[in-house]
């Protein structure tokens, strides 16, 4: 019996399995339809490559397991369209926290905050929209880039210098290469999940980050602004800790589906939030009791465990603030990224056409 896992995305599909399942599965395509297809392993056997493109993603067999990357092109694109050529000095990180200037007596507007001209709001939309594209498989960048993503409806000034200092962190950084080791198949799920209590100093909207582990592999990140204001700490860290599971069971659903059974471990670093999980019934945090009740069943189940875990050791805080180069490269270290020069061998050019 022939077994082909598949997975199509628009016109683009990949398949996994056996190498005899795959060939077979191969010449069934190209016999009859007009179609490219590459297989992708460590095999020294004929028609085995080491290195592919996925939806100009970059996968690639190691060694040591195997290796992924997003689409550097974008990158270069991005620079291009900012004016930062490669020789330009590269930033350690893709952000700073504001320091907001008071208003002059005038009344005047300072000038970060003026708005861009109609131009520079659509160029500045333009490739903002490309990093975000990026920004989900580039932990590093992800919430720089949900920062830049709020400010398209109307970016000031300010929010242009922000994307340009974007830009410089990607001149030094163009690659972000995903390692994924060997490792046991009865590794854990484990999901981090940290918030930034109140971090938009403009809305006081809280930012809720998260990443998705299969032993040493990350399989996802997110960062997202929470879209209710939290009144404390552990209620913002709560709301996380609601988004975490669900990705959670999420992903341990789509694991059932490829015949993997999987247990999976929520580490939280707020004692007050995992307090709240302890606790049966809403208590004192009625505004909460959807969220809290429904975590609160999935610990009665089972279904999901939580632990604690140091704030120093959550590779999660990554995604819900702007942090230091040294904090940056500890948890993409975590993460199992890292970071490269040069070109991948399969990457699509950025200029194609010779003129």
């Amino acid at each position: 019996m022939r077994q082909v896992k598949v997975l199509v995305h628009g016109d683009d599909y990949a398949s996994t399995g056996k190498l005899a399942d795959l060939k077979w599965f191969q010449a069934k395509l190209e016999g009859k339809f007009d179609m490219k297809t590459q297989i992708v392993g460590h095999s020294k056997e004929p028609g085995v490559v080491t290195e592919a493109r996925i939806l100009n993603r970059v996968v690639r067999a190691t060694s040591g397991g195997g290796e992924y990357e997003c689409d550097q092109r974008h990158v270069e694109i991005i620079l291009e369209q900012l004016e930062l050529p490669a020789g330009t000095g590269a930033l350690g990180t893709p952000g700073v926290e504001d320091v907001t200037p008071a208003a002059s007596e005038g009344g005047e507007i300072p000038e970060n905050d003026q708005p861009l001209p109609a131009g520079l709001a659509s160029l500045y939309r333009a490739i903002t929209a490309r990093a975000n594209y990026i920004a989900q498989d580039r932990s590093d960048i992800q919430y720089a880039v949900k920062e830049l993503c709020r400010r398209m409806s109307n970016p000031s000034n300010g929010d242009l210098k922000k994307l340009q200092r974007l830009g410089r962190y990607l001149v030094g950084k163009p690659r972000a290469v995903a390692l994924y080791p060997w490792m046991a198949t009865r590794a854990a799920l484990d999901l981090y999940t940290d918030a930034n209590w109140a971090g938009c100093k403009v809305s006081r909207k809280s930012t809720s980050g998260g990443a998705a582990q299969l032993g040493p592999h990350t399989l996802r990140t997110w960062s997202k602004t929470q879209n209710t204001i939290a009144q404390s700490s552990a209620e913002s860290e709560l709301l996380s800790i609601v988004r975490a599971a669900s990705e959670a069971l999420g992903l341990m659903s789509l694991a059932e589906d490829l015949g993997m059974t999987l247990k999976s471990r929520v580490h939280v670093d707020a004692s007050a939030a995992l307090g709240i999980l302890d606790r049966r019934g809403v208590g004192r945090v009625r505004h909460l009791d959807v969220g809290a009740l429904w975590i609160q069943e999935q610990t009665l189940r089972k279904t999901v465990e939580f632990q604690k875990v140091k704030g120093t050791s959550n590779p999660a805080d990554l995604m819900t603030k702007y942090l230091p180069k040294d904090g940056i490269e500890q948890y993409l270290h975590a993460l199992g990224f890292e970071a490269r020069e040069g070109r991948a061998t399969s990457a699509v050019k950025l200029h194609t056409v010779v003129q």
